[in-house]
């Protein structure tokens, strides 16, 4: 498939460039929204992206702190040709599945599940993504957590 220039500044491929884009270590904030900030509304995490060997997955490790409760989670990201999307499948701390469907449009990455979404937008340097997740709440969705994530190393 042939290369294009993305409006995050790395070459990429047209089906695969949200998963380069995410490729590295990053070192991520947040704060639960609607609460009164403090240490124990913070998040502090390292999020690490990586390509499995022969393979055509991103493999996504989260270790850190949301207050005072460790967060983990390991997620698998490929490219759906089919639906023309990037799909992934997560498993958190205690085992617990969610699949997610995600899109990049220009710089803006967004991620869809059942009851979680996420909207953000890498810099123009592909150096940080910013957003928000939201959680659904009955028929609506309400935000739930803003975060940033900075690409180390």
């Amino acid at each position: 498939m042939p290369k294009r220039r993305s409006r995050a500044g790395t070459h990429q491929t047209d089906r695969d460039g949200a998963l380069h884009l995410l490729a590295g270590t990053w070192r991520t904030e947040g704060q639960l929204v609607g609460v009164k900030p403090g240490p124990k509304t913070t998040l502090v995490a390292v999020d690490r992206y990586e390509w499995l060997p022969g393979l055509k997955l991103l493999a996504h490790h989260v270790a850190g702190h949301l207050g005072r409760t460790s967060v983990a989670s390991f997620e698998i990201w490929t490219y759906d040709r089919g639906r023309r999307k990037h799909a992934s499948t997560s498993f958190d701390q205690d085992g617990v599945t969610a699949t997610f469907e995600g899109r990049l449009r220009g710089r803006e990455w967004i991620i869809r599940g059942k009851t979680q979404r996420f909207r953000g937008n890498f810099s123009a340097d592909g150096l940080t993504l910013s957003g928000t997740w939201d959680q659904r709440a009955a028929r609506s969705w309400k935000p739930w957590l803003t975060i940033t994530l900075r690409k180390v190393g």
